[in-house]
């Protein structure tokens, strides 16, 4: 690295060793650079590098967004003050760690498939009613299981090749989701269930 003209800086630097074998879980061992000794990560621990949570199970810290929360909440601001606050502030407080991934990445569909399949009846049938609504202003018509099914599923022939959305909506988001990644819907009895194309 000298010869190169890089130099590390211990002092940030970082030792993480895994053991593989039983038992799993990280060693405390000595790595060094030029005689100085690397901080080791040891189980549970992380540290920042550029901002971002790096090292073993490293766990967002969610704490600055709940205490920006709670005084947004607890304020004495007009609605449409605090609307300001919110989107000066708090979105742009999301920025970075969204960036860096600092937040679990989740498909929209996984969520829709969760409110439109659960045990709640009343959720569950509020969930399809709003996707048969979303369908019926698409084509015209009521939708059967089937339509709901191509229309999920990303289908552009047959009832869709001659219409276009004129909204966006989480249903619609969730429909270029699955076309992208190839996930295909199913509905039985207005109950869904996804299939992974491969």
């Amino acid at each position: 690295m000298k010869r190169l003209g890089l130099h590390l800086n211990p002092n940030k630097s970082f030792a993480f060793h895994l053991r593989g074998s039983t038992p799993v879980g990280t060693c405390d061992s000595s790595f060094f650079i030029n005689n100085h000794r690397l901080i080791p990560v040891h189980e549970g621990e992380f540290h920042k590098f550029l901002g971002k949570p790096i090292g073993f199970k490293a766990v967002p810290n969610y704490s600055s967004l709940n205490d920006l929360g709670i005084k947004l909440a607890t304020t004495k601001l007009t609605p449409w003050q605090r609307l300001y606050v919110l989107k000066t502030f708090f979105y742009s407080s999301l920025q970075f760690p969204m960036r860096t991934a600092q937040f679990p990445k989740r498909e929209t569909g996984a969520k829709l498939t969760k409110s439109s399949s659960r045990r709640d009846e009343l959720c569950a049938k509020s969930a399809i009613a709003s996707l048969q609504s979303t369908v019926h202003k698409r084509i015209g018509r009521l939708p059967d299981d089937q339509i709901l099914s191509d229309y999920m599923s990303g289908d552009i022939g047959g009832d869709f090749s001659t219409t276009s959305n004129k909204f966006s909506n989480t249903w619609y988001v969730a429909r270029v989701a699955s076309r992208r990644l190839g996930v295909q819907w199913i509905f039985e009895n207005s109950v869904p269930s996804l299939v992974f194309k491969t």
